[in-house]
């Protein structure tokens, strides 16, 4: 299945036809190989200076040492050219760790300790790597065309999803009042929750036909406050014994490769250094369904589409998994849907312990699945964001989109077990 791995414009197996003209455009003493220091670029004529700058799309007028500086810092360009995506492709991981910390004030005097100490606190404000985040954003700014999300207001997205600190809190941080950081984490969340629709896709025909078992299935409760307009025992989550929302996930059982990638590329190498894998990690996650008030159904009743108890099946909502699964496919859940065999399998008594430590295995990594996305304290907390019931649900899904985009690249790095 193509979940959006292979439109990566940095994958050296499908270069695209911009960047080696790009490359071709280079003066033959812009050698890739040349470092892209102050005391190397200084030595270049105006002329050399300026035709590396148009060849990445950055501005070419000023004196030299403009020049030189546009070249060692391309990110600090005009935001409508990071925002544009004509220069979002010079950013480097190394870049988004130095500025990620500088944003959440973690200054330079902080940051001259071990590289792994400063992703360790890069990650504490962000949930994920820089490498993910670069990642993260190439494909927000090549899935959402003509885009104008700066870098700064994407990772102040991310960071709300990841601590989900009160607007009050953020300001500090971010240089921005309460009002224009609400407006913009929602703007930009709805970006990206558009962005995590593209690639987080349910596609039956891509398995195999000899594929029995396809999917596994399990719900996930998330705490909120009070839905003070719309009182009632259906939003009542018996796990945390509050106000809840349910969400289905349905995660690929063999469309998963063990990692292949070569990790050992430089924070510091820029795109074209950094070495892909030889077979394309693919999404695991290709179904996420809710949410629903977490009282009024149970796992079961989500999976067939049954809205209340003892409904005649032809009213069953056929938008649900059940009614979507082709015939002789299953699921693997666990005991909640044992009254339907036909679809789904689970553990049972007499099954061979091959059998029941696999089945084991693959809800292990479901779980471990889950337990990436309640990393980020907007899931994890209860949640606080909107007015009425609808509007409440509406961000939720929205925040539960966007966490599912970013641990869906973070899977390149850090993939889940094989089954």
């Amino acid at each position: 299945m193509d979940f959006g791995w292979s439109s990566s414009r940095y994958n050296h197996s499908n270069v695209d036809a911009e960047n080696e003209e790009i490359e071709d455009r280079q003066s033959t003493t812009s050698s890739e190989s040349e470092p892209a220091d102050g005391k190397g670029l200084a030595s270049l004529s105006v002329p050399e200076l300026r035709t590396r700058l148009k060849a990445i799309g950055l501005r070419t007028v000023g004196n030299k040492n403009g020049l030189v500086e546009r070249l060692l810092h391309p990110e600090r360009e005009t935001p409508a050219q990071i925002k544009n995506g004509i220069a979002h492709c010079c950013l480097t991981a190394d870049y988004i760790l130095r500025a990620g910390l500088n944003w959440v004030n973690i200054g330079e005097k902080r940051q001259k300790v071990k590289e792994t100490t400063s992703i360790t606190r890069f990650k504490a404000f962000y949930g994920v790597e820089p490498r993910t985040m670069k990642d993260a954003y190439d494909s927000f700014i090549d899935l959402c065309s003509e885009d104008d999300t700066s870098l700064k207001d994407f990772m102040m997205l991310v960071e709300w999803l990841k601590k989900y600190d009160t607007e009050s809190c953020m300001l500090s941080r971010w240089g921005l009042d309460e009002k224009h950081i609400g407006k913009k984490v929602k703007k930009v969340g709805k970006k990206m929750q558009l962005a995590s629709k593209k690639i987080i896709v349910l596609n039956l025909g891509d398995f195999d036909a000899k594929e029995m078992i396809i999917l596994s299935v399990d719900c996930v409760n998330y705490p909120t406050t009070e839905f003070r307009l719309d009182p009632g025992t259906e939003w009542y989550d018996h796990k945390s014994h509050g106000p809840g929302l349910k969400y289905e996930y349905a995660v690929c059982v063999h469309h998963v490769s063990a990692s292949l990638y070569d990790l050992q590329s430089s924070y510091h190498a820029t795109a074209t250094d950094i070495l892909f894998p030889l077979i394309i990690m693919e999404a695991i996650l290709c179904l996420d369904q809710g949410p629903f008030p977490a009282g009024k159904y149970n796992d079961m009743s989500v999976f067939l589409g049954m809205e209340k108890k003892k409904q005649p099946k032809a009213e069953w909502n056929r938008d649900a998994l059940y009614w979507n699964l082709p015939k002789g496919k299953k699921v693997i859940a666990d005991s909640i849907y044992s009254g339907c065999p036909e679809k789904v399998m689970i553990k049972r008594e007499g099954h061979p312990e091959w059998v029941t430590e696999y089945l084991d295995r693959i809800q292990n990594r479901q779980e471990t699945y889950h337990e990436r996305l309640a990393n980020f304290n907007i899931l994890s907390s209860k949640f606080r964001h909107g007015k009425s019931s609808e509007e409440k649900m509406q961000l939720h899904r929205m925040a539960v989109d966007c966490v599912a985009f970013l641990v869906h690249h973070d899977l390149k790095y850090h993939p889940l077990m094989d089954v």
